[in-house]
């Protein structure tokens, strides 16, 4: 299959195991990054590098990963696309051994979003260089794991074998006006009632929260504490929708750290915060990359529920962004009325399995199964269910 780029170059795909040579790709990452119209901070080298540090397991007995990751270039090198990938063995040592290449990001859904950086015009012929790629090297994985595959480029994988869609995520990108009062006034009408009460139900009691968007390294790291406070306590609350805890522990709480520090070097990380005098009641983290904001994980004090505390910080945050020109608010994946309530536009990533065609894989999938390590990759037991 001859795939070539969108100025009509054939696109060639080469793979990265040595850490050295995965350092020198930030330049060339980074170009990519900022061209792309997302702008997600899991794109980010910075992001795929923390992580690589904190959470891959280099010797681990039961599990080792490697580097395995994809740049697509053209001829003459230039870099049109990164695919952030690694090999999972299971065990991590000795001959028999299962071996899943995936995606950086099996955590603890700190990694919202799993996918390749490359430009949008470059996007079908990118996924279609690679799924050719991995078509030609089946031999070195059990399978293949593609998680979050922007639904528009999908088709660019059909000719993977084994190829199987399971899930769907969406993503929510809200749209700016040029000043408050205009977005406002674009908003439904028992959204604006929400806003209102959420300013004078407080003022009521006599309260005065006050706003703070926090951009400074040294601010990070209490600011994190006060994420990592407050998101637990949230999660701990039993008669609302249920959040997970993603920073319960230490090997995610040092990564966030680690990231938010790289990030706010560069002057990229906030914490936008609510405050009654000098207390944190709210906060919400977020991460800036020109005219995109992504608004990631936040927290509040259950005791200032009633006054809708985290809708406040959020209305807030949005209110800052329209006043720097932000274009675009990423409010983060997954389907719930803090995103849709917004009116946002949504976009959908999928998911999906491709699994070798060769009989050491399917003893592999019979291995893994025996393990009882199915449960974090339930797309594998449907398969198996399925057979």
């Amino acid at each position: 299959m001859d795939v070539r780029s969108a100025s009509g170059n054939r696109l060639q795909v080469e793979v990265v195991t040595r850490v050295e040579d995965f350092r020198r790709l930030e330049p060339a990452w980074t170009r990519l990054f900022e061209a792309t119209s997302t702008r997600l901070p899991f794109a980010t080298y910075d992001w795929a590098a923390a992580w690589w540090v904190h959470f891959s397991r280099r010797l681990g007995l039961a599990m080792r990963d490697e580097l395995a990751v994809r740049v697509v270039t053209v001829p003459g090198g230039d870099v049109v696309g990164i695919a952030p990938m690694m090999r999972t063995f299971r065990p991590g040592v000795g001959p028999v051994k299962t071996r899943e290449l995936h995606f950086f990001g099996a955590d603890h859904n700190l990694t919202e979003l799993r996918t390749v950086i490359c430009a949008d015009e470059h996007a079908p012929a990118v996924y279609a260089a690679l799924a050719r790629h991995f078509a030609e090297c089946t031999g070195e994985r059990d399978w293949l794991y593609w998680t979050h595959v922007p639904a528009t480029v999908a088709s660019a994988l059909e000719s993977l074998p084994g190829l199987e869609w399971e899930t769907e995520l969406p993503n929510y990108l809200l749209p700016l006006a040029a000043d408050w009062e205009t977005f406002k006034g674009g908003l439904k009408r028992n959204v604006r009632e929400s806003l209102r009460k959420c300013y004078n139900s407080p003022k009521r009691d006599g309260i005065e929260f006050s706003f703070h968007a926090l951009a400074a390294v040294e601010d990070m790291p209490p600011a994190i504490d006060h994420l990592v406070r407050l998101h637990g306590a949230r999660a701990d609350l039993e008669d609302t929708v249920k959040h997970a805890n993603v920073f319960h522990t230490a090997t995610s709480r040092r990564f966030f750290v680690d990231v938010v520090r790289r990030l706010a070097a560069k002057g990229q990380a906030r914490a936008f915060q609510l405050r009654l005098g000098e207390r944190v009641i709210a906060t919400r983290f977020g991460f800036l990359f020109g005219d995109v904001l992504y608004l990631y994980y936040s927290g509040y004090e259950p005791d200032f529920g009633k006054y809708s505390v985290m809708t406040t910080c959020v209305a807030e945050a949005l209110k800052w962004a329209i006043e720097r020109r932000v274009k675009h608010v990423n409010l983060s994946v997954g389907n719930d009325v803090s995103k849709t309530r917004w009116g946002p536009i949504e976009v959908m990533y999928r998911t999906a399995l491709s699994i070798s065609p060769t009989l050491r894989s399917k003893l592999a999938l019979a291995v893994f199964d025996q393990a009882n390590a199915l449960a974090r990759h339930p797309m594998l037991r449907q398969h198996l269910m399925r057979r």
